[in-house]
């Protein structure tokens, strides 16, 4: 993609009269949008945002700058009479007064998106505003409250609706009955207040008939109170739901269990007591992500949530949950394999927006919404849990952040840690652990957030490999009888051996020594009716080994008489040069003279 680095969209494109699709978003373009682009008269599609994102693996990616991309006015849209979709979010509307007349004046647009676009703001009521082909509008993140233009529910083909942050509050009118054919509803981040109930008796018409179209509510971060109705089970096309911070309260109603399309369930910072309900984990077999963290929920945690096979996200933290932690939490089967391949997830259809959730990541809280099918995540941190780690949460290969800090858990760590090979983020911190810290977390080679903290571990810090990438003191402190780097308290020395690494060495060693020798038994037995099995059965082969033998036995016989020999002779003429010089030959013995014959 090209990057412009703030230079002026040239004004020659304008003069491209058979333009039907003109995409510029995220090219980094800055400066007044030039009023040419106006005469493009057969353009259907037009996208101005400025905001890009480059993508990473483990979060939503790192901003470009953006480049102050804006327009004094508005009116040269009307030249576009073939427009169907318009996407000018963060661009700088601010002075465009016109922006509703303009738009008004645009007889084929589909889809409009004006997020954060600094609109300024307008009457509530203008009856001749006529968007009646809208399907998807978009005004987030403009602040335009405190009252919804009524104009808005004027057009019951609207199918996506976003208003939010916009600081709007009650009343919400009743004329958003009228949106027969909403599938997506966002009215997030504003100042929304009452009874929920309340809210529900806004939808009046023939949404309240025809609300089974809905596939996608979020209503997070108002002030919204009371119980989640029971006649939410009429959603029955519902995907995501969206509750997060507000002030609501009581028991998940067991009507819920007819929205078994759902794959997001977002009900965290709430009021919300009673049991998980068995249901969840019965019945919404789709879900994908559920987060319930910081309400009042007790009892245990139900083993039947293992059944979400699809579940990639569970947050149950800051509650009230006690008992131990299920054995059938390893049987996650969509945390059981690593997920390599980013797939953009979306809340309903594709209408509906990309699906964003907050989920707590190496101790802070993060947005994900594009790269969201690759978090894999489990917080059960600030409940009442005790029991040990089950170890059948090892079992979960593709878990990246597990939290279980602030219970009371006891036991060791589970020896097979290291099998969570694309863990990056663990918090173990505040419970009763004890034990060694096993050797094996220097295998993980993915991890770089790591919290041990105020625990009952004892013994040498291992260090080595991926711990020394986190080689921070505050990881174990509280945990007095723990010693070596990067505390400050120093082991005591282990005589004839270097460190716990050195004994752990010298006990591998000793293992294969002794292994060594169980196999010699077997070894020599094999190795025995081998060679001698062949000899008793295979008469030629027998015939042949024992030739073999006489005749090296001849020949090593043959060997050592001819070295004898050669000493002895060796020897004796040794002897013989030691006589006088002056000695007369005659005198020598006649044996001695060859070719002689004694006549004795």
């Amino acid at each position: 993609m090209n990057y412009f680095r703030g230079r002026v969209i040239p004004k020659f494109i304008g003069s491209l009269k058979n333009l039907r699709y003109l995409n510029l978003s995220g090219s980094g373009f800055g400066g007044r949008v030039p009023h040419e682009l106006g005469n493009l008269s057969t353009l259907s599609y037009l996208d101005l945002n400025p905001y890009r994102v480059i993508r990473s693996n483990t979060n939503d990616g790192t901003n470009v700058p953006m480049y102050d991309l804006h327009v004094d006015r508005l009116d040269w849209l009307s030249g576009l009479s073939s427009l169907q979709y318009l996407d000018m979010g963060v661009v700088n509307l601010n002075t465009a007064a016109d922006w509703l007349l303009s738009i008004n004046m645009l007889p084929s647009i589909l889809n409009l998106h004006l997020s954060s676009s600094q609109l300024p703001n307008i009457s509530t009521s203008l009856p001749h505003v006529n968007l009646t082909s809208l399907s998807t509008l978009d005004l987030s993140g403009n602040r335009l409250g405190p009252q919804i233009p009524t104009w808005v529910f004027n057009n019951s083909r609207l199918v996506s609706l976003d208003l939010g942050f916009n600081d709007f509050s009650y009343p919400i009118p009743t004329a958003m009955g009228n949106l027969c054919n909403l599938q997506t509803l966002n009215l997030q981040l504003n100042h929304f207040n009452g009874e929920i109930n309340k809210f529900e008796e806004s939808f009046k018409g023939c949404i309240k008939r025809d609300l089974k179209s809905l596939n996608t509510l979020i209503l997070d971060n108002n002030g919204l109170s009371g119980g989640i109705p029971s006649s939410i089970s009429h959603l029955s096309q519902l995907t995501s739901l969206h509750l997060k911070n507000n002030k609501l309260s009581g028991e998940l109603p067991s009507s819920m269990m007819n929205c078994t399309g759902l794959k997001t369930l977002d009900l965290g910072e709430n009021g919300f007591s009673g049991k998980i309900p068995k249901w969840i984990g019965e019945r919404l077999s789709f879900l994908k992500f559920l987060i319930l963290r910081s309400n009042k929920f007790h009892g245990g945690l139900p083993p039947h949530l293992s059944l979400l096979d699809e579940l990639q996200v569970l947050d149950l933290s800051q509650n009230n949950l006690s008992g131990t932690i299920p054995e059938s939490f390893g049987n996650f089967s969509a945390m059981r394999v690593a997920n390599m391949t980013n797939v953009i997830i979306y809340s309903g259809g594709r209408l509906s927006g990309v699906e964003s959730i907050w989920v707590f990541w190496k101790g802070f809280l993060y947005e994900y919404s594009r790269t969201l099918s690759l978090v894999i995540n489990i917080n059960l941190s600030g409940n009442d849990l005790h029991g040990e780690i089950p170890k059948e949460i090892t079992h979960l290969v593709g878990l990246q952040s597990l939290n279980l800090s602030r219970n009371r858990l006891i036991g060791t760590i589970p020896e097979d840690i290291n099998d969570l090979q694309r863990i990056e983020s663990l918090d173990l911190s505040w419970n009763q652990l004890s034990g060694a810290i096993p050797h094996s977390f220097s295998y993980l080679t993915f991890l770089s957030h790591l919290n041990l903290s105020h625990n009952n571990f004892s013994g040498r810090i291992p260090s080595s490999n991926q711990l020394d990438t986190i080689n921070d003191s505050s990881i174990y402190m509280g945990n007095p009888l723990l010693c070596g780097p990067p505390l400050l308290n120093q082991c005591p020395r282990v005589p004839n051996s270097q460190s716990l690494f050195d004994g752990d060495k010298e006990a591998k060693d000793e293992l294969e020594i002794q292994l060594f020798f169980i196999s010699m038994g077997p070894g020599f037995v094999v190795g025995f009716w081998v060679v001698c099995g062949i000899l008793l059965f295979k008469r030629s082969w027998r015939v042949a080994y024992y030739n073999f033998f006489d005749d090296m036995g001849d020949r090593l016989y043959v060997a050592v008489a001819r070295r004898l020999a050669k000493f002895k002779k060796n020897k004796g003429l040794q002897g013989n040069r030691g006589l006088p010089s002056s000695t007369p030959k005659h005198v020598l013995h006649p044996r001695a003279l060859p070719g002689h014959k004694s006549s004795l």
